[in-house]
Order: structure tokens, then C-alpha cells, then sequence
């Protein structure tokens, strides 16, 4: 990594100069020169060094002068002094321009670049660390953001979804006063952090001097001001925003800004523009979800409420949508859910078919569950959707659904789908609602249907006391009869049946915990998860972050050596990193082992990789496989379902929280190649005139890369076709607002064309 560093070397001394620079190019380094002090100043304003190798005496101006001046512009850039004498005061000086290395002339040129090597590793390891931290602190922030909004959506602090409300408007009067974006931010959290800081948890010293990294914020929860300058505009703000109850009545001062936030609607975008916006949603669309499939209907409900509060892009303003009125008919609310219905179904007359689709499925189900003579009709619309756009897990459990609604007993065609590791989330969907009824018609084949309790055993454990008699024991018996244990999730909730023959007949199993048969699946892509069959492996069973993270890459790589490993995870402890990655691997092999029956780590010869014996499933390399098969078909519409796979293989970051170079490297590349997929699928539907298509693909690319301008045009001309005008121009003005704000750049002729095709209300 070195080798390719760029050096500055400042000599006045012909020989030495190009001695110096001879043997520094022939280490493979980039080498710049400069025979006197002032050039050296003039060459490191222009260009950026990672290494200074300077001489002292140079006439007026010495090279300790030009290494202080070049640190002005590159205060990380590293040093190395080769002198023949220097005085007290110049050593002196040189200790406070904190010197990497000195070298007396004459040197060895060994002993040159041995200081040299040094000098750039010890930089090396210092910009990691640096990057590191700063990635850690990133987290810290967003796990206090995450902690606000679940205080907020349980209305701990105030009524439910108000913590933010005067936080969010001081932030909008701190951005109305041209207060620099992430001052904005701290100003928003901390006070949000102040309204809260009554509470426990936020009271402890730990939570606290867990800010002090963040001075301001640090400052305004303990101190209610962000800095010394009591009379400054960002103190008489916090001041002011504290002080009232309201968010009424503020001093002159901020009177103007108060005005102008009044008028800005809208959640509110504490960095990165458009996509922040987008991912705050999708972490509370997340939650929500999750809220969901844990049983947790009161939070889940305020979560998706929470969300419909803000203008959303339409397909999750209907997943929030179609939350709400799967909660309401669990309650009985069937009023509310046929309002909900409607609601959603208005959303989706704009959307694309696959939106389409699934609000059809859904509605298939609420009629099944309302025993409604409609219900196959619906299922069997939605059935035929999905298989026009081919997505087979739409169609798989649509058509599974209306077997089971016309007593067809095999299950196995579209079962099998559904059981692949790939839609683990769909299949948790299915079994929401599809699981109970296959076991009450005590369907087949048997193989199949044991299978899919075993892989939704926990959503079956949580929804136990709402299974019928025969179904619990048509359950059992698919184990019994095979000699096979219970899953153990299973296992607690059957011997505790309020039934004594559920309870007899679960007494003669044991449970089982996992075999050589057992698959491992890696979901690396959105919230990191990873299964050994139906069981979720803890978070606290990785005991550090950095232990799944290896397993995350060690699961992306044929093999990896121990160097490797080593030079990745942990680069600034070289003494004691070989006892971490022993440390790591050790406890890998303790989350895993059980579980799979196998040892699920290979350390061979300084070499460790996946144990090839161990059946595992990796949602990266699935849509990297994808990827590469669309990408080697002709171009146009036969890629367009290579293409979807992608896209719907993507739920989130890579490996979301961490910020390694390889990962980070890894996500960017993955977030270029979905927005690639989703702009090509925009591209052809907006070629077939499908508007509402284009336009949701388009922006799908849109939050994956809002750099792309020929995605946006795509968009633009997808709202011009659908016959909206003023949604291209809204979209124009926000685009066009964003980009001077955030690169000082305006957008491109085709996108301005587009923009004034939509003034013009041209078709």
C-alpha cells in the first residue's frame, strides 16, 4: 500500500537531490522534487504528498519553514528531516512540527528507506484509525437517533411522535440562518437528547461520556448551549428552544428564520440530502416491520403511523399502508382495514405492476381471512400478475393459497419455491397467514410441509395458542412419524399445551438442534442476520461487531490468509492481532458449531476459509450471480428479469454499520450495480410507454445514486407521460436544490430540457 505513495523530496543539494529521488523511484514511490524551500511551498498548495523528506539549511527560507507551511495545507502529511547538522532550537522545532524520523548525513540509503517505510506505515495506520473512529462515531450517532425515535413512537418522553416536533423546527430555523449542515444536525439531536435526558438510560455516566466525543452535543446536554459564546445565534436558538413549551414566540433575532421554517414541510434531512431522507424511512419501515413479526401490534401500528405522517415514495407509503390494515383485521377492525384497502388501492392505480400485484395478494388475503366468497378471484388475479412480470415468489404463494382455498392437497411445486433460502421473507409471509390453514387441511406432501415448519418455527412458537387442536397435532406428527426431534423453538410451547394429548405426544420427542444437513444462510445486504435453519443466530452471541463482520467476509471469498485477515481487521494492534483473530475464529466456531453439527471454519497452513462441507446460502453472492448472468445476455428486455432478481435481492447496505475500506468499497460497488439494474428496467419500461414503472425504478436508482443525472431524466419523462407535469417539476426543483447545495453544480441540458417540457405541459 505504500509503494504507491507520493513523495515530496526538498534538497538543495543537486547530488543529493537526485540521489535521494533516484532511489526512492526505484522503490516504486511517486517522487516530486524541489531544490529550494519556496518551490517546496508552492509544490504542496497545489498537489497533495503523503511524505515531506526535507533538508534544514536552504538559504532564507529553511525546510522546517516549508514543512510548517505545507502543513497549513496538509496537516496529516508525514516528515522526515536528513540534515548534516542542526541546532538545538532546529531540533527543537522540529519536535513541535512533530517530525516522523531524522536522519544524519551521511546515511545509509538502507537505513533512508527503512525511516521512510516506517514513516508512511505508522501514516497508514493513523488514517485507518482516524477512519475508523469516525466510522464508530457515525453508529454512535445513529444508534442515538434510532433510541430517540423508539422513545418517541412509545411516547415515554411526551404524547406519542411529538419528541421531534420543536427539535425538528429549531433545526429548519438553523438551516433558514445558513448555519452549516452538521451544526444543523446537533443542534436537532441534542435537544432531542435534552427533552429526553430525564429518563435512565440517559442519565447514567456512561451514556454521557459517551458524547464526549461530540463536544457540542456534549456541551448542549449538559450545559444547554453548543458553545462559549452565550450571545451567538446557534446559543440563542438552543436557549430559546429549551425555554419553550411550544416553539412560539421567538426573540427578534430568530424571528425570520421562525417564519421561513414555518413554511417548510416535511421530514427533516440531517445529511446527505435525498438519500437521507430515504434511508431514515426505510429503518423505520424496518422497525416496523420487525415490530410486526414480533408480536408487538401496538408499537408496530405507531411505527407505521409514524411513517405516514411524511410525503413518501408511494410503494412505501402502501407498505405502510397494507401494515396498518393487517394490524386492524388482527383487532377485528374490519371497517378500518376496507378503508385502509381502498387507500392503498388508489396508491397503486399510479404504481407499477408489481406493485399492483402484491396490493392484489394482500387484498386476496384479507378476503380469505374475512372468508369471503371473493377471495379466489382476487388470488387468482394476483396469481396471474406475478407470473406475467415473472416473479416467482409472488406467484408461488398466490397459487399456494388457492390450493389450500380449493382443498388441493400438494402443496409441492410452489412450496419448493418458496423454501428457497433466497425469499426467507416471503416465506415468513406466506406462513403469516397460509401455515395454519396448510396444517389444518393437513396438506402434502409431508417432506415439503415439515420443511416449512421448520423454517418458520419461531413465527409458528409465537402464534402457537392460535393453532387448532388438528393442527398442532397433524404438526407433531410430521416429526414424530420421521423419528425426527421438534425444532427446538417448538419444543417449550408444545409440552406447555393446554391440552394433556398435545402435551403426551410431545413429551415422547426430543428437540432437535441441528445437523450436517443444516444451511447455513448469510443475509448480509440491509440488517445483518444469519440462520442455521430456522434459528436466528443472537446478536449476543457474536459477542463484538468486528467477529460477524469476518464472518460476512470470510463468506465473500474463496479463502482468505491470515495476513489478510489480519491487515483488514486489525492493522493498528500488529502485537496483539494474531490473539484477535485466534479470539475471533474461536468464538465464529462457538456461534456456529452447535448448530450446524459441522466445524464451520477451516484454518489450514496460515489459510481459513468457509468449511466447504457446510451448505450455506449468501444473499451477496446471489445477486452477484444474478448481476453477472443479466449482464451476459443482449441488452434490452431479456436482461430486464436477471435485472428484477437484482433489485429485489437488495434490501439494504452492505453490511450496514460498518466501515472498513472493504466494505465500504463492496457497497458502493453494490449500490452502482442495483441503481444500474434499476435504471435499465426504468429504461425499457419507459421505452413500452409504461410510465409508472419508469418512474418507480428510476427513482429507485435515484436512492442508490443520486448522482446519476440520466436517471433522473428518466424519471422526469415518466411523470410527463403519466400525464404529471407538476410531479416532474416538483422533483426538478428539489433535484436542482440539492445538487447546487451539495456539489455547487447545476443539472445537465437533457435534465433542464426535461424540466421545461414539464413548465410547458408537453406530452
Amino acid at each position: 500500500m505504500t509503494k504507491s505513495a507520493k513523495i515530496l523530496v526538498v534538497e538543495d543539494d543537486p547530488n543529493m537531490l537526485s540521489a535521494l529521488g533516484s532511489v526512492l523511484q526505484s522503490q516504486g514511490y511517486e517522487v516530486v522534487m524541489a531544490n529550494c524551500a519556496e518551490d517546496a511551498v508552492a509544490l504542496s498548495a497545489a498537489q497533495q504528498f503523503d511524505l515531506i523528506v526535507t533538508d534544514i539549511r536552504m538559504g532564507e527560507v529553511d525546510g522546517l519553514q516549508a514543512l510548517e507551511k505545507a502543513r497549513q495545507v496538509q496537516p496529516e502529511v508525514g516528515a522526515l528531516v536528513v540534515s548534516g547538522y542542526a541546532s538545538e532550537e532546529e531540533t527543537l522545532r522540529a519536535v513541535q512540527l512533530n517530525v516522523g524520523g531524522y536522519l544524519k548525513k551521511p546515511f545509509k540509503m538502507r537505513d533512508f528507506l527503512d525511516q521512510v517505510q516506517q514513516i508512511l506505515e505508522r501514516r497508514r495506520v493513523e488514517a485507518l484509525r482516524f477512519q475508523e473512529k469516525a466510522g464508530y462515531k457515525k453508529s454512535l450517532l445513529n444508534c442515538y437517533e434510532t433510541l430517540l425515535q423508539v422513545i418517541d413512537l412509545t411516547g415515554v418522553v411526551a404524547n406519542q411522535g411529538t419528541l421531534f416536533h420543536l427539535p425538528d423546527l429549531a433545526f429548519r430555523m438553523a438551516q433558514s440562518a445558513g448555519m452549516a449542515g452538521e451544526l444543523c444536525a446537533q443542534i436537532r439531536l441534542g435537544l432531542a437528547l435534552r427533552l429526553s435526558s430525564h429518563l435512565g438510560p440517559l442519565q447514567t455516566e456512561e451514556f454521557r461520556d459517551g458524547l464526549r466525543g461530540f463536544p457540542g452535543l456534549y456541551r448542549l446536554l449538559t450545559q444547554g448551549q453548543l458553545s462559549d459564546q452565550p450571545l451567538a445565534l446557534e446559543n440563542v436558538l438552543v436557549q430559546w428552544a429549551l425555554q419553550s413549551q411550544d416553539g412560539a414566540d421567538p426573540p427578534p433575532s430568530l424571528r425570520p428564520h421562525y417564519e421561513a421554517a414555518l413554511k417548510t414541510a416535511g421530514p427533516v434531512i440531517t445529511g446527505g440530502g435525498i438519500v437521507a431522507q430515504h434511508v431514515s424511512q426505510q429503518s423505520l419501515l424496518h422497525l416496523a416491520r420487525t415490530l410486526e413479526r414480533a408480536g408487538d401490534g401496538v408499537n408496530a401500528r405507531r411505527a407505521f403511523e409514524e411513517m405516514c405522517k411524511y410525503p413518501l415514495p408511494p410503494s412505501e407509503e402502501i407498505e405502510a399502508q397494507m401494515g396498518l390494515a393487517r394490524l386492524a383485521l388482527r383487532e377485528g377492525e374490519t371497517e378500518r382495514v376496507a378503508t385502509l384497502f381502498e387507500r392503498a388501492r388508489q396508491l397503486a392505480s399510479g404504481l407499477n405492476p408489481a406493485a399492483q400485484a402484491h396490493l392484489t395478494l394482500e387484498q386476496g388475503r384479507w378476503l380469505t381471512e374475512m372468508a369471503s366468497s371473493q377471495a379466489l378471484g382476487q388470488l387468482e388475479l394476483a396469481a396471474r400478475q406475478f407470473e406475467v412480470l415473472e416473479l416467482e415468489a409472488g406467484a408461488a404463494e398466490s397459487r399456494l393459497a388457492l390450493k389450500l382455498m380449493q382443498g388441493q392437497p400438494n402443496l409441492d411445486g410452489s412450496l419448493q419455491v418458496l423454501l428457497r433460502p433466497e425469499y426467507r421473507a416471503e416465506l415468513t409471509h406466506a406462513s403469516e397467514w397460509l401455515l395454519p390453514l396448510a396444517l389444518e387441511k393437513k396438506a402434502q406432501p409431508v417432506e415439503s410441509l415439515r420443511a416449512w415448519v421448520s423454517r418458520s418455527s419461531p413465527e409458528v412458537a409465537r402464534r402457537w395458542n392460535q393453532l387448532s387442536e388438528t393442527a398442532k397435532s397433524y404438526l407433531l406428527s410430521l416429526f414424530d412419524e420421521a423419528k425426527l426431534g421438534l425444532p427446538e423453538e417448538l419444543a417449550r410451547p408444545a409440552q406447555d399445551d393446554a391440552d394433556p394429548g398435545i402435551r403426551a405426544q410431545a413429551a415422547r420427542m426430543t428437540a432437535s438442534e441441528g445437523g450436517p444437513t443444516t444451511l447455513l444462510e448469510i443475509h448480509s445486504l440491509g440488517f445483518f442476520e444469519v440462520f442455521m435453519g430456522s434459528r436466528r443466530v443472537a446478536e449476543s452471541d457474536w459477542k463484538t461487531q468486528k467477529v460477524k463482520f469476518l464472518l460476512a467476509y470470510l463468506c465473500s471469498q474463496e479463502a482468505a490468509t491470515e495476513d489478510q485477515l489480519l491487515e483488514l481487521f486489525w492493522p493498528d494492534s500488529l502485537n496483539s492481532a494474531k490473539k484477535s483473530l485466534n479470539h475471533a475464529l474461536s468464538t465464529l466456531r462457538s456461534a456456529l458449531r452447535s448448530g450446524l453439527g459441522l466445524e464451520p471454519i477451516s484454518r489450514e497452513r496460515g489459510v481459513v476459509r468457509m468449511n466447504p462441507q457446510v451448505p450455506f446460502w449468501h444473499d451477496l453472492t446471489e445477486l452477484e450471480s444474478a448481476w453477472t448472468g443479466a449482464r451476459g445476455l443482449p441488452e434490452g428486455e431479456g436482461r430486464v428479469p436477471g435485472y428484477r432478481r437484482v433489485v429485489s435481492l437488495y434490501r439494504g447496505p452492505y453490511l450496514e454499520g460498518c466501515y472498513a475500506d472493504w466494505a465500504l468499497n463492496r457497497r458502493k460497488e453494490l449500490e452502482s450495480r442495483v441503481a444500474e439494474a434499476a435504471f435499465q428496467i426504468a429504461q425499457v419500461a419507459l421505452g413500452g410507454e409504461n410510465a409508472h414503472e419508469a418512474v418507480e425504478f428510476s427513482n429507485r436508482a435515484l436512492n442508490l445514486d443520486p448522482t446519476r443525472q440520466d436517471v433522473l431524466c428518466i424519471s422526469l419523462r415518466g411523470h410527463i407521460l403519466a400525464g404529471r407535469p407538476a410531479a416532474a417539476v416538483a422533483q426538478y426543483e428539489q433535484y436542482a436544490k440539492w445538487l447546487k447545495q451539495e456539489f455547487e453544480a447545476e443539472p445537465t441540458i437533457d435534465v433542464m430540457r426535461e424540466y421545461h417540457r414539464a413548465r410547458l405541459g408537453l406530452s
